[in-house]
């Protein structure tokens, strides 16, 4: 079997995603627990995962185009960076909170990408949206 741009973003896809949550997790806990040898791992860490993140992102459009054409279903993707060059190589694609949250998500699965000012607007809608819901009632 041959490896090629799409096999290496596959593989390599999942390692920033999920390293993040684990490095900014030992980066918290060496706050917590002041341990500067703790420190030092999750900062190496994170930036090995930026180090990973360039391939990952460059083999990107390379697999969005392996998959042009394969099937008529949307793509089902977590990344919005995959999505927007799903969309770009003309497939149509659904993000998956898209598919969790809302009654209709083929609906969107064909909108164009909004632009940096629409991006930037939905950004502060759902802080503000955040911010006015009310804290948990603990019990």
């Amino acid at each position: 079997m041959t490896s090629s741009a799409p096999h290496w973003h596959l593989i390599l896809n999942h390692f920033p995603t999920v390293g993040t949550v684990i490095g900014l997790g030992l980066l918290l806990g060496s706050l917590y627990l002041g341990s500067q040898d703790l420190e030092l791992a999750a900062l190496v860490l994170l930036v090995v995962l930026g180090l990973v993140a360039i391939p990952t992102y460059v083999t990107g459009a390379a697999a969005a185009f392996a998959l042009e054409g394969e099937t008529e279903l949307p793509m089902v993707t977590y990344c919005t960076g995959c999505r927007n060059a799903l969309r770009d190589a003309g497939r149509d694609t659904i993000h998956v909170l898209d598919l969790l949250m809302t009654a209709d998500p083929m609906a969107g699965a064909r909108d164009p990408e909004p632009g940096t000012v629409m991006r930037l607007a939905n950004r502060f809608r759902a802080k503000w949206a955040i911010r006015r819901t009310p804290p948990p009632v603990g019990g």
